[in-house]
This record gives C-alpha cells, sequence and structure tokens, in this order.
C-alpha cells in the first residue's frame, strides 16, 4: 500500500515539477523580452496605450520612438511593462500615453478583472508581479486551466511565430484602408463605453489610480509624460456623456499634465473607422504629421 501512495505521490509531482519549470522558464523570457527588446535601442519616446495608439500613431514616421501600444491595454498593464523598460534604459525623455474619455468609463474594468478576466491579463502575466499574479490566479480560480491556456497559448505563439515581438509589446498596426465613420456603428461604440443596461457607466478607478502610479513612475525615472488624446469623429465626440468630459478634463488639470489634442487637424469621414473613435490609415497618417510638427 505505501509503495502505491509513493508511485501515486511521484506521478502526481512530475507534472507538477514540469509545469513550475515551465514557468519559471516564460517568466525569464517574457522579462527578458521586456528589458531586453532590440527595438527599443536609442529611442527617446515611446508612445503607449491602448488600440487608439496602437492603430493611431505611425512610428515608422516618428524619429527615434516606438509605439508599444496594445488593443485593450489598461493603463494597469501599461504601468508594469513601462517600469522595466524605464529602469533599463537611460535614453528615454518622453512617455506618450494614450488616455481619452472611454479609458475612464468603468467598461474597461472588464479588461482587466472582469468579463475578459481571463484573457487580457493572459499576454501580460509574466512580466507582473508576483502579488498582481496571484491576484488573476485568485480572481480566475474557478476557471485556472483555461486561464493558463490563455497564457501558454500567447506565450508559444510569441516564441514560435518569427517575426514579430511578444504581444505584451505591441506596436503600430492598422489594418483599416478606405474605411469610413458610420453613425450606427458611432451609436453602437457609445453604448459599448459609457452606458449598461440603459444607464450612464460610472467610473474606472483602477485606471484612474494607476495614472497615478505612471505619473509617479515617470517623475521617479526623470521622464516627461504626454497624455494623448486622440482624434475622434465630431458626431463619437458629441455623444459622450457630459459627466466624462468634465471628469477627464478635471484630472488633466488636476494633475497637471500636458495634454496633446489634434483639433486643428481636419479629419474627414475616411480618417476613422466604422465606430469613430479609431483612426483609419489615411487618419493615422495625418495625426502622426501633426504629432511631428507639434513635438519633435
Amino acid at each position: 500500500m505505501k509503495l502505491f501512495i509513493k508511485k501515486i505521490v511521484l506521478f502526481s509531482a512530475i507534472p507538477f515539477c514540469l509545469f513550475i519549470l515551465l514557468n519559471i522558464i516564460l517568466n525569464c523570457i517574457n522579462n527578458r523580452a521586456l528589458t531586453h527588446y532590440k527595438s527599443i535601442t536609442n529611442v527617446n519616446s515611446i508612445f503607449i496605450g491602448d488600440s487608439h495608439v496602437q492603430t493611431g500613431i505611425n512610428d515608422g514616421l516618428l524619429l527615434n520612438s516606438i509605439n508599444l501600444a496594445v488593443a485593450a491595454e489598461s493603463p494597469f498593464f501599461s504601468f508594469f511593462k513601462l517600469g522595466p523598460i524605464l529602469k533599463n534604459k537611460h535614453s528615454f525623455k518622453k512617455v506618450y500615453l494614450g488616455f481619452s474619455y472611454h479609458t475612464i468609463s468603468s467598461y474597461f474594468d472588464d479588461y482587466v478583472f472582469k468579463k475578459y478576466a481571463k484573457d487580457i491579463p493572459a499576454k501580460y502575466f509574466y512580466i507582473l508581479p508576483l502579488r498582481e499574479k496571484i491576484e488573476f490566479m485568485r480572481f480566475n480560480s474557478n476557471k485556472l486551466s483555461a486561464f493558463f491556456k490563455n497564457i501558454f497559448s500567447n506565450n508559444f505563439n510569441d516564441i514560435l511565430v518569427s517575426n514579430r515581438p511578444f504581444s505584451f509589446l505591441g506596436g503600430y498596426e492598422n489594418k483599416y484602408n478606405a474605411t469610413s465613420a458610420n453613425k450606427e456603428s458611432m451609436d453602437n461604440r457609445l453604448r459599448h463605453h459609457f452606458y449598461e443596461d440603459g444607464k450612464v457607466r460610472g467610473f474606472s478607478l483602477i485606471n484612474i489610480n494607476y495614472l497615478d502610479n505612471i505619473i509617479d513612475l515617470c517623475k521617479k525615472e526623470k521622464v516627461e509624460l504626454i497624455i494623448l488624446n486622440l482624434p475622434v469623429h465630431p458626431y463619437y465626440k458629441k455623444g459622450v456623456p457630459q459627466k466624462f468630459i468634465e471628469k477627464y478634463e478635471g484630472l488633466m488639470k488636476q494633475k497637471g499634465l500636458k495634454v496633446v489634442t489634434f483639433e486643428n487637424v481636419i479629419l474627414s469621414d475616411s480618417c476613422f473607422i466604422p465606430n469613430g473613435d479609431h483612426l483609419s490609415q489615411i487618419g493615422a497618417t495625418l495625426v502622426t504629421a501633426e504629432l511631428n510638427k507639434k513635438d519633435f
């Protein structure tokens, strides 16, 4: 009987040890990719944020700059990604953070600890501190196998698929050519961003708190933080509930942040994708050119 129990324990211990070893290896690979990413060399300016920055800033048109934005990236993840980068590189002068009205909406919390908690965090899992790793495992305790399946799937794709950086490093990506803003799509987008069950949403405390953390990080590393409020279609902008506009402007003023807007850039319907709050390729080219004139 004792021999049987020993065999069971040994049989169980082997896959567990392999699982731990795999996690240690992936942790090392991810963190090395973050701190030694070759394209960051000789870069003065970093663009970081969600899909609005990822599709809106073509860093190929800017000198000594890199776009590290990722779709659905909350300032929560931007903070933990940005910290090691700034600590290990000393040429950085500016961080451009995408932060707009939708960023402070509670809908964004779905991409951290709510609806998509097993999907989005999987990209960033190994670059998070241990405390946050444990918190995500605890939050996904009832679907832990699916959570780790997403983690391993993301990592194996990152490691095995050639000619692309790790998914958490993002980069300029815009496939929207010959598109145009559409009122129906913009109405749907506004409802998604700012309404729940027909009522105006609350604010995202996670994103607001981590904005503070990013501000403190940039001060500590002696890097200038600049907020990017990228253009949205006028119809979409008009539909943003006033409380979000007031909250946003209040935050920027209270924290003394420099905010870059593009109100002087004339953008036609074709400069946007149908939902009106992302730029098309044409729009991204015009906005990046304007940014080049303003700050570079």
